[in-house]
């Protein structure tokens, strides 16, 4: 874990200063050189040196892939696929891999083998656009944008494009140029300051609450590989679900999955700890076992919402430092998730009840705290000085103020020119 962190901190920082692509083909293919390495230690020194490695590069994959994914998908189809594309289902498939596998060897140099492909196909992918434009790389981020509309038979209105790249342009100069962001830019207003804490204090909890019960697993009744693929599947049918309301239902937002996600986690907690209290847990093992599973399906969710949350609501140079600095906070609560469980020798549900509290303070912390971002442009443009704390009085609705716009124009009588972004915004407060 402390691989995990210190590469989380590292990559986030990297990302956000040279690129989503870049540094994720280099965390990517020095984690699989990491993983075959491993196969090969000959003691627990050894193995323990190398995995520090392992998932010190598999930190800087995950962290940057998750913005440079969000980056590219279209807002109205953000959350859904942020659901389908995810990591339950790997639930099922290591569960299946470790099982045909028989030693750990051989399953840290299938897991490489694996993950070799994702090279060439991430060696394929455009840097992000939002990224080019942030860095002033306007000619790059037209071309990447005009690649995309090419591989997808779509046609491009360069006029509109080259309108809004000029926009942003005239933005940079009026802002002094790009400036170097770090992680205590993610608490330069109080509305940061609220956004980073609801984010990170919620991927601790998540964490908390996932890897409390993922060390617990072996306390459930039935084969371990079985307990693994059926949480697997349930929590894939969780990221299903919620992707199939999001695409249908306007209402069902961002926070409200959060908020649905922690109720019902609370929920099933609350019926474990009724049947461990009342004796029914060891009279219908099925029934606990599924309790417990699906906390660990809701937190799925939980961990996705808050993936994209911390991509929604900050700017382009401030997003990876705040998923990292989320990630950090996501670890520390994994460190100290073994620790839980065993409290059950004060009091058996003791753990159980401690979880329900801690969901119950994630929901509402989280829905006081945030903004609802579903069908709104990925915001490019940091705050001016005037919003940063203690700079004093804040001139709201000053002229001039700085507005995001959608980066991937689609054309048309009805696309997006400059200015209309503006009306959008406004549409928006109404």
């Amino acid at each position: 874990m402390i691989g995990v962190i210190f590469g989380s901190m590292l990559f986030g920082y990297l990302s956000d200063s040279y690129g989503r692509r870049k540094i994720m083909l280099i965390a990517l293919i020095l984690c699989i050189l990491s993983m075959v390495a491993t196969s090969f230690t000959f003691d627990l020194l050894s193995f323990t040196i190398v995995r520090f490695f392992v998932n010190f590069f598999n930190a800087g994959t995950m962290v940057t892939l998750v913005v440079f994914t969000s980056e590219h998908y279209p807002k109205k189809h953000r959350f859904c696929l942020a659901n389908l594309i995810t990591w339950s289902p790997n639930f099922v498939l290591f569960a299946i891999m470790a099982y045909v596998a028989h030693d750990w060897r051989t399953l840290q140099r299938v897991s490489a083998a694996f993950a070799t492909p994702c090279v060439p196909i991430l060696y394929f992918l455009s840097e992000s656009p939002r990224f080019l434009v942030q860095c002033r790389r306007m000619a790059e981020a037209k071309a990447a944008i005009l690649r995309m509309h090419r591989i997808d038979g779509r046609e491009c209105n360069e006029a509109v494009l080259d309108a809004v790249l000029a926009r942003e342009e005239r933005q940079h100069e009026a802002t002094k140029g790009q400036k170097k962001y770090n992680y205590l830019h993610l608490f330069y207003t109080w509305r940061f300051v609220r956004y980073t804490t609801a984010v990170a204090i919620s991927f601790f909890i998540v964490s908390l609450m996932n890897y409390s019960l993922l060390f617990g697993l072996d306390s459930l009744s039935g084969s371990l590989f079985m307990n693994g693929i059926m949480m697997g599947a349930f929590r894939y049918s969780m990221n299903l679900a919620i992707s199939f309301g999001d695409m249908r239902f306007k209402w069902l937002g961002r926070k409200f999955a959060h908020f649905l996600a922690d109720a019902l986690a609370a929920i099933a907690l609350l019926l474990y700890i009724t049947m461990d209290l009342t004796g029914y847990r060891t009279e219908l093992p099925l029934v606990a076992n599924w309790c417990f599973l699906s906390v660990i399906g809701f937190c799925s969710l939980l961990y996705t919402t808050n993936g994209l949350a911390a991509n929604e609501l900050f700017p382009t140079g401030v997003r990876n430092a705040s998923y990292s600095f989320g990630q950090v906070l996501s670890r520390i609560g994994v460190v100290l998730a073994p620790l839980l469980l065993p409290l059950s020798v004060y009091w058996g549900p003791l753990p159980y009840v401690l979880l329900l509290v801690l969901a119950v303070v994630d929901a509402f912390y989280f829905q006081f705290n945030v903004i609802e971002t579903k069908d709104r442009p990925m915001g490019s443009k940091f705050p001016d000085e005037e919003e940063r704390i203690f700079y004093g009085k804040f001139r709201r609705g000053a002229a001039g103020r700085k507005t995001d716009v959608e980066l991937l124009p689609r054309g048309g009588a009805n696309a997006e020119a400059p200015g209309a972004d503006g009306a959008q915004e406004t549409e928006e407060k109404k």
